[in-house]
Order: structure tokens, then sequence, then C-alpha cells
């Protein structure tokens, strides 16, 4: 495993452990693919969808992108085995990342931007 691979999943890991301490995530699971994709549970509809890309990331920060999802509607676009985890695109909420962006390897931005991105799309409905 690179070592930018190590570091994007300790800190997916360690957002994960966070968002469940602070209550603002009910669960999260982490697929080690081509990249790495973070899923992070926010209630029974919405999931925030994490993707982090070692290949293009550099030695002190990773390259993100993130996007809001419908949770049951990803889940059943995974059930009918079509797509790849990750590629459940026509789940994606229009309230979503505007672009990929680089973070340090440290989760406390991640977590406070997918926290960001979860309250704001929840207190807009």
């Amino acid at each position: 495993m690179t070592g930018n691979r190590s570091r994007i999943i300790q800190a997916f890991s360690e957002a994960g452990n966070a968002l469940l301490e602070t209550y603002w995530s009910s669960s999260y699971e982490l697929v080690n693919l081509h990249d790495i994709h973070g899923f992070y549970r926010f209630n029974e509809d919405l999931a925030v969808h994490v993707q982090g890309y070692p290949g293009m990331s550099k030695e002190n920060k990773m390259l993100v992108s993130m996007r809001l999802r419908d949770y049951k509607k990803m889940m059943d676009i995974r059930a009918k085995g079509e797509v790849s985890v990750g590629n459940e695109h026509e789940s994606n909420l229009p309230f979503s990342w505007d672009a990929d962006k680089f973070f340090p390897y440290d989760d406390s931005q991640l977590v406070f931007e997918i926290n960001s991105k979860a309250a704001r799309y929840l207190l807009s409905r």
C-alpha cells in the first residue's frame, strides 16, 4: 500500500470515528478500491460520499471529492449490482461539492467539511 493510500485511509477512518463520537453520523463505511471511498451516513436518507485519490494526492495533502447522496437510492443501486461501489451517481443530490479539493492528512478539516455539507443540506430542507 502506498504512503498516500494508507494516509487517506487513516484520515477517512479517523473522520468516521470523530463523526460517530459527535453523534453527527450514525455509521460509516470505507471501501479501498482504485480510490478510497468513505460513506458517512447522517440519517435514513442522507449519506456523504467522500472519495480520496491516492495517485493524485501529494506528500502533505490528499485530493478529495465529496458528494451528498440519497442513502436509500444509493443502496438500491448497489443491490442491482450494475455499477461498482462509489459509482452510484444517480443517487447524487443536487447540493453537492463543486470541485475536488486538497486537504491535509488530518481528519479535523475533513470532519468540518463533511459536517458543514450535511448540515447545510439538512437545514435547507
